[in-house]
């Protein structure tokens, strides 16, 4: 998996309201759209003068973005072409919680979802019921990849720092938050 696998999965969607925001953490290589072949104009590349560590390109990430719900991806990983519209129709029909959270899949892939008998799908959770069933696994869920409303999401500070370095449970946190 490449970075321009990752941008592609996102500029490939069915759903096209969205802007992709890379930032660059390695200041030795400065990326662009030439660079990765990309000639889309919802694509912008931050390239910063020294490692922000990844907390801290994330909150710069979240800063920059102008879009109503923000998200992260790291760069291996993918959306299947759908992901977008159907996180939309699904965000549209719960009238726009401050957070969306989704399923997901490992391996090169994705189940197939149609948007019929989605509704079937869909759980709508208080933040008791949600946290419960977060915790005991009921189902898959990674905390900072959740679709989240930009507001919210910068109300609460974004991602925050567990520990020293980056934790593997800064995102845990963010999902119970």
């Amino acid at each position: 998996m490449t970075i321009s696998e990752c941008i592609d999965s996102v500029l490939s969607q069915s759903f096209s309201d969205f802007e992709v925001i890379v930032g660059n953490d390695y200041p030795l290589l400065r990326i662009s759209h030439e660079l990765l072949g990309i000639s889309d104009p919802r694509a912008r590349f931050l390239n910063y003068a020294e490692n922000l560590g990844e907390l801290g390109n994330m909150r710069h990430l979240l800063e920059q973005s102008r879009g109503h719900y923000f998200t992260w991806l790291a760069d291996d990983d993918t959306y299947a072409r759908e992901f977008l519209a159907l996180a939309y129709a699904v965000l549209k029909s719960q009238n726009f919680p401050p957070v969306l959270f989704t399923g997901y899949s490992i391996g090169q892939t994705p189940p197939k979802v149609e948007s019929e008998g989605l509704s079937s799908r869909v759980l709508v959770l208080s933040g008791r019921r949600f946290l419960n069933g977060y915790l005991k696994r009921s189902f898959k869920v990674i905390g900072c990849y959740g679709l989240f409303d930009t507001n919210y999401l910068r109300k609460i500070g974004g991602m925050e720092r567990l520990g020293n370095g980056f934790s593997p449970y800064s995102d845990n946190l963010l999902a119970i938050r």
